[in-house]
Formats: structure tokens, sequence, C-alpha cells
């Protein structure tokens, strides 16, 4: 049974994540359009109400001009995971939404590759439509394709058992 200490952990996962990206929004080379100006004495929670809403918000993945967010909500007992999308715009950030490749199936974890033209992410989906789900495997979407046909990605990567986090380096 899950607690309230759980949900304040996942809470704090949040807030921390956030923190770190908008602790190195100084340092990046480009300004944000919500540039805070220098390093934060003390965490701030990110887009209260709107994107921090006090539910079960966790695991951000920013584009890298800052100006998306894809991230995972979780039912109250952590029984569904789904991935929403917000845009910053005119100032502030949209209300989220689901994405357009999750909501089916159990999703979690998106991460932008450095260019942001590709989203990865964990899913359950099956291997084929109709198909019972089954463990969780790494997929990835495309900006071509405006970031909703869902591609598994081949082995080495995926393999019999679940796969968790993905991310990339230059290597």
């Amino acid at each position: 049974m899950y607690s309230v200490k759980h949900h304040s952990l996942f809470q704090k996962s949040l807030e921390i994540s956030i923190l770190l990206f908008i602790l190195n929004i100084g340092y990046a080379d480009t300004p944000k359009s919500y540039d805070v100006h220098g390093p934060l004495n003390e965490p701030k929670i990110f887009a209260e109400g709107v994107i921090s809403t006090g539910d079960y918000d966790s695991h951000p993945a920013f584009s890298p001009d800052g100006n998306i967010v894809y991230f995972v909500k979780m039912g109250p007992d952590l029984s569904k995971w789904t991935i929403f999308v917000s845009n910053f715009q005119n100032g502030k950030w949209s209300n989220p939404e689901i994405a357009s490749f999750s909501g089916h199936y159990w999703d979690a974890d998106p991460f932008f590759d450095k260019d942001g033209n590709t989203l990865y992410f964990i899913s359950s989906r099956p291997l084929k439509e109709g198909d019972p789900p089954k463990d969780f495997d790494i997929w990835k979407v495309e900006k071509s394709t405006g970031f909703k046909k869902a591609i598994r990605l081949d082995s080495p990567i995926n393999s019999d058992a679940s796969e968790y986090y993905p991310t990339l380096t230059d290597d």
C-alpha cells in the first residue's frame, strides 16, 4: 500500500529535477524565456498549479530550447503512468495535455536527444496492436512525425526484461 510518504517522495523527486534544471538555466548559452537570472537560494515549485499540481507529477524532460516539457502523471495509487506535454507560450506554461503517443499503456521516463528531434520513453505497450501489454521497453517518437508514431528500439537496447530511464551520450 502506498502512503502519503510515497507521494511526498515523488513530489520531492519532481521538485529536485525541476530545481536542477532551473539552476542550470543561468549557465546555458541561450537565455530561456522563463530564465530566473541566476541561481536560486532555495527550491521553488515549478509552474505551480499547472505542471506541479500536487498529483504524482514527475520525470520532466525539457526540449533543448526549454519551451516544451514532457512529464509523467501517475494515478493516485500508482496504477497508471501517462506522459503529458506542455508548451511555454506568451510567458506561461499551457495546460498539460496527454502526449499524442501516450494514454493507452503505461508510459514513463521521457528523454529528449540533444537536438530535440527524438523523444525516448519507456512503455508497456505490446509489439503488435491487439496483443496484451508486456514488460517495459524503450520506445521513441520523432519530431518528423509530429511525435505521434511510437517506434520500439531493437536489441541490444531492449531485451526480454524491462528497461527503464533511457538516456544518451555523445559516444
